[in-house]
């Protein structure tokens, strides 16, 4: 429809028979592709496929431990410096998480005095992380060049930050039980709001292609609310009516 009234695609240009083909087989980013098709941000569901495959065969063979999940993030991270595919920073990530899992429980059972101190380095980098943001920010007005100067911005947050973040969070957790259960619906809904929210996009392209809205619209910050009051909403109920019941029909079915 949107194609038919504008003689163009709505952001993503790939959207025939083949790469649909690619999106039902979870394949729409291998490499077989070429380029952004349908629903662009399935990219990730597509590589997340190929790492829980990765990760099914190493547990089934018992290889999941802490150090094949290191030395997989280690070499999978080297990869990734010279090779632009979303499958080796995906493996560095998937399994950077597997080590944080092994080290909270080692530290848990095992090494309980090391609790303060991944508490404190968590929160020293979260310290240096604002710092050097807004340094760099301060100097990029002044000095005129991106953010792409800091090395730090880069990889920091990712391989440093958010792993020490994500352990203390567990430690503390652990510790004092679900105390943030209250606000997990956030969590519950990032998947079909993942999903959801460029289709969601799409209709409001298509309102405004249709003249049903205004471009201004689109200029205006409330279009920002509107659209989130709807997709927030719109993902919870697809959580509590789909996903959920889904989730329990496949494992009652496979005995989980």
């Amino acid at each position: 429809m949107y194609i038919s009234n504008n003689g163009y695609s709505f952001v993503y240009l790939f959207n025939n028979a083949y790469h649909f083909i690619l999106n039902l087989g979870f394949a729409s980013n291998w490499g077989l592709e070429s380029g952004w098709s349908f629903n662009g941000p399935v990219w990730s569901v597509s590589i997340e496929i190929l790492l829980y495959f990765v990760f099914f065969i190493l547990a089934y063979y018992g290889l999941s431990h802490s150090m094949i999940c290191l030395a997989i993030s280690v070499i999978a991270f080297a990869i990734s410096l010279t090779s632009e595919h979303y499958i080796f920073k995906g493996l560095s990530l998937f399994f950077l998480g597997g080590v944080v899992f092994h080290s909270t429980i080692l530290i848990t059972t095992k090494f309980q005095i090391l609790k303060s101190l991944i508490h404190y380095v968590a929160a020293l980098t979260w310290l240096l992380t604002i710092v050097n943001f807004y340094v760099f920010s301060i100097s990029a007005i002044i000095l005129k060049f991106g953010f792409m100067g800091s090395i730090f911005l880069k990889g920091f947050p990712v391989y440093i930050l958010f792993p020490f973040t994500v352990c203390s969070l567990s430690l503390i957790e652990i510790d004092r039980g679900h105390f943030l259960k209250p606000i997990s619906w956030i969590g519950d809904i990032t998947y079909s709001s993942y999903l959801l929210h460029f289709p969601l996009q799409l209709i409001f392209g298509l309102a405004v292609s249709y003249d049903y809205l205004n471009y201004n619209f689109y200029l205006n910050p409330i279009s920002l609310i509107v659209f989130f009051s709807l997709l927030i909403p719109l993902s919870y109920i697809t959580f509590k009516g789909f996903e959920r019941p889904m989730q329990k029909l496949i494992r009652s079915k496979l005995k989980v």
